[in-house]
């Protein structure tokens, strides 16, 4: 089956991949720029969130240093926002105290996150636990990236329980 545009054929599926890449949130990645992360009134780190439920992905540039306090701006924008599938903060010193707040957000809230990668945040044993917790209520989660961690046997231990 084809369509014509401007006199000329043009198959479906061609249609439908059009379609999809002109949806305002395909293919898009969400930055540190794109967040626009700033202190509110109150003096809290938050992220703007309007612009980050433009796009399904949010992608930290390497060693921007989110730290733990913007690791808990994002795990409460995760809390409201519905469309995120997909987070890569590779190398970002979010800290066992920031992968505390995401994993906690991951537990509580049913959310559509999917994949999220935390490799070489520093965040130890602490935050492992964490997301074994995270993982026992949330079975949603498909991929979580936590190399280069320091999360040890216990750490390890304690993801092994959540999946199970």
């Amino acid at each position: 089956m084809a369509f014509r545009i401007d006199g000329r054929r043009v198959p479906i599926i061609i249609l439908l991949c059009l379609s999809y890449l002109l949806q305002p949130s395909a293919g898009r990645f969400c930055t540190d720029e794109t967040a626009n992360m700033r202190r509110n009134s109150d003096g809290e780190l938050v992220m703007d969130h309007a612009a980050l439920m433009m796009c399904p992905q949010i992608k930290w540039p390497m060693s921007k240093n989110l730290g733990p306090e913007g690791a808990k701006a994002l795990a409460n924008e995760l809390k409201i926002n519905t469309r995120t599938n997909w987070i890569w903060l590779y190398n970002n010193a979010v800290e066992q105290e920031g992968a505390e707040a995401i994993a906690l957000t991951l537990k509580d809230y049913d959310h559509t996150l999917r994949v999220i990668s935390l490799y070489g945040n520093d965040i130890r044993v602490r935050g492992a636990k964490a997301f074994g917790e995270m993982l026992k209520h949330n079975h949603r989660m498909r991929e979580l990236f936590l190399g280069a961690n320091s999360i040890g046997d216990e750490g390890a231990t304690a993801l092994a329980d959540g999946l199970f």
